[in-house]
């Protein structure tokens, strides 16, 4: 099976993933501080739960690997 690294993706791109013919793994990296909304080039947890969601749609994602490399971030709203 096939892994799909998300990098940056925007949600234009998680609609491409439907292109993609067999089952596959996706990895979703999450760097730098974590925080609720959306700062410069990081996602906020709000637009990573709603990548999340899209991928749990998606019948060919097996799973989601979550690379995680951060320090830690808001605890408001983050939950």
């Amino acid at each position: 099976q096939a892994v799909v690294s998300l990098n940056n993706s925007t949600f234009e791109d998680l609609a491409a993933l439907d292109q993609i013919e067999d089952d596959f793994y996706a990895v979703m990296p999450i760097v730098g501080t974590i925080t609720k909304e959306d700062v410069l080039c990081a996602k906020g947890t709000a637009t990573m739960t709603n990548d999340l969601e899209r991928l749990g749609d998606n019948p060919k994602v097996k799973g989601v690997i979550m690379r995680i490399d951060s320090g830690g971030g808001m605890v408001s709203g983050t939950e």
